[in-house]
């Protein structure tokens, strides 16, 4: 007599189990889809589709970066390098070009070439605007220096003014003031500035 309700209650059971069974997976389903979750990606597709952090750091020519003139154009040096010319070719230039002095406003006072304007390359971007009041870029011929062939403002400068300001005529004279005071000055006299313009900053803000 006890056979039936055994078998009764074996039914229940696996009914029980059965049901527990579809109910947990319909509440995992719709636990599932209420926290968004989905298949882990691989590493080569983690931030696909995202902004992704530059390594590039920059530099003198980019502007931004370390350049000192500010707004960026193309990169410097993808740029044609400006002509190179000796002091010898300078001097031939000087009655149409203008010398440009790319070192400190304090280093030209010390001493420049004779005839020489001052644009500091640390203050380019905060005196380009009164320079090219005096100096058109359509007409201008300008070469611009800088120490010697180890320092790179003046060819940085050249190619700025060249790319960004659209100079037609700028040269580049590589072995700078040194060149001239070994070729001109002897190297231990001091420069004669009588009659010369005035630098373009005063201050001594690009010191």
């Amino acid at each position: 007599m006890n056979t039936p309700i055994f078998r009764i209650l074996a039914v229940r059971g696996a009914l029980i189990v059965a049901l527990s069974i579809v109910l947990g997976i319909a509440l995992d389903s719709v636990h599932t889809s209420a926290i968004g979750w989905r298949q882990p990606e691989s590493a080569g597709d983690v931030g696909a589709g995202e902004p992704q952090a530059s390594n590039d750091t920059g530099g003198a020519d980019s502007v931004g970066g370390n350049d000192p003139v500010g707004n960026a154009g193309d990169p410097l040096d993808e740029i044609d390098p400006p002509q190179s010319v000796t002091w010898e070719e300078a001097e031939a230039l000087l009655e149409q070009a203008t010398l440009v002095d790319a070192r400190s406003a304090a280093a030209y006072r010390a001493g420049h070439v004779p005839g020489a304007v001052s644009l500091p390359f640390a203050a380019f971007e905060h005196q380009i605007a009164g320079f090219m009041q005096r100096f058109d870029p359509d007409t201008a011929i300008l070469i611009v220096y800088c120490d010697n062939k180890t320092c790179a403002s003046s060819d940085t400068m050249a190619r700025i003014l060249i790319s960004r300001y659209n100079y037609r005529n700028v040269l580049h004279m590589p072995g700078g003031y040194a060149e001239w005071r070994q070729k001109e000055a002897g190297g231990n006299r001091p420069d004669q500035h009588g009659g010369l313009p005035p630098p373009l900053d005063e201050g001594d803000a690009a010191k």
